[in-house]
């Protein structure tokens, strides 16, 4: 991935670009890295906006969609976490809806536009590909059949529909990404804190992860290129498999079933 995560030599513009999910784990890396190659960005909030920032509230539909005029990119990084409690059936539905509800809310409001951008760049996930163990995997791969893999299908159908505005629509496959404040890699200092060097389940899952510097530098050559569009792979060429941290007998713990 390092010919795709590297920043485009010929970038020149300074472009205005608005970006959902901005105070989450990888907007606020993304809004830092984009903010530092010059470009001028504005945040999509549920809370009353202030400079730089407009109203929206996904899971009520509503958007102030006379203010998203004239912007050159739309970044979608909003939804429900995935870590941090169990998959409820309740945690389900917002994992679902507030993936598929908020773009599709944002694609049918960039149809309306006079001005509409030149670039939708949406995040999505490997999960797209189900448990499919050491197998090589491009973007064009079966999709999976479990309940990860059949939202990011159709959370990457209301993506797509941008296409159909003339807008260059991206759908960023993340893997695993992982940072020192958040994400998946404070589940796993949580337990090395503790003393403890903890296998998740069998150990033998594979990790297909990117470093959270290297997202947001992903999510910015998304923008600012325009050969990049689809199905595009955000994680590491070379996947490893569940680790223990801390510990050279880690104990063995078992993930909490969903429901």
């Amino acid at each position: 991935m390092t010919r795709d995560l590297t920043d485009n030599p010929g970038r020149s513009a300074v472009l205005r670009i608005i970006v959902t999910g901005s105070h989450g784990f990888i907007g606020s890396a993304a809004v830092a890295e984009l903010e530092r190659r010059g470009h001028e960005v504005w945040r999509l909030t549920r809370g009353t906006p202030h400079e730089r920032e407009v109203a929206w509230n996904p899971s009520r539909g509503a958007v102030d969609a006379a203010r998203l005029e004239g912007f050159d990119a739309v970044v979608h990084l909003a939804g429900e976490p995935l870590t941090g409690v169990r998959w409820t059936a309740a945690k389900k539905r917002r994992i679902l809806e507030s993936r598929v509800n908020g773009t599709l809310l944002l694609v049918d409001t960039l149809a309306t536009l006079k001005q509409r951008p030149q670039a939708f760049v949406a995040a999505s996930a490997i999960g797209i590909y189900g448990e499919r163990h050491a197998e090589l995997l491009s973007e064009s791969a079966a999709t999976g059949e479990e309940f990860l893999a059949e939202t990011v299908q159709a959370w990457e159908a209301e993506t797509a529909r941008a296409a159909t505005l003339g807008t260059r629509e991206v759908r960023l496959r993340f893997g695993v990404v992982l940072g020192a404040n958040g994400g998946a890699l404070r589940v796993f200092a949580r337990t090395a804190r503790l003393g403890l060097g903890t296998v998740f389940g069998s150990g033998k899952q594979i990790v297909s992860w990117v470093a959270l510097s290297d997202a947001a530098r992903a999510i910015a050559h998304a923008v600012e290129t325009s050969s990049v569009e689809g199905p595009t792979r955000a994680s590491m060429r070379r996947c490893g498999t569940n680790w223990a941290a801390g510990s050279p007998t880690p104990s063995r713990a078992r993930s909490p079933r969903a429901c």
